[in-house]
């Protein structure tokens, strides 16, 4: 009983090795085949582009420019219309 116990075990442990090194087969030879068509790619002059979000180092800032208490932001103009650019100007 221990016997059959004992082999059945085995047999099961092996089958799931037998799958996973498989898997691992084909994830390698598909990586194998990108890292080849890149560079065919490079040899033929084209460069590889990054996507804008791996190049962003942190998050955008938001515009704070009305709650802003720096002087610099304090002399900007609240509003850009042509009524108020004429109003100042005369």
């Amino acid at each position: 009983m221990i016997t059959l116990l004992l082999a059945s075990l085995f047999t099961v442990v092996s089958v799931a090795v037998i799958i996973t090194l498989a898997d691992n087969a084909l994830r390698a030879s598909n990586a194998f085949k990108a890292l080849k068509h890149e560079r065919a790619l490079a040899n033929a002059g084209f460069m590889p582009t990054v996507e804008a979000r791996e190049v962003r180092l942190r998050p955008a800032v938001a515009n704070y420019r009305g709650t802003s208490t720096r002087a610099f932001a304090q002399r900007l103009p609240r509003s850009t219309s042509p009524q108020s650019i004429d109003s100042s100007a005369a």
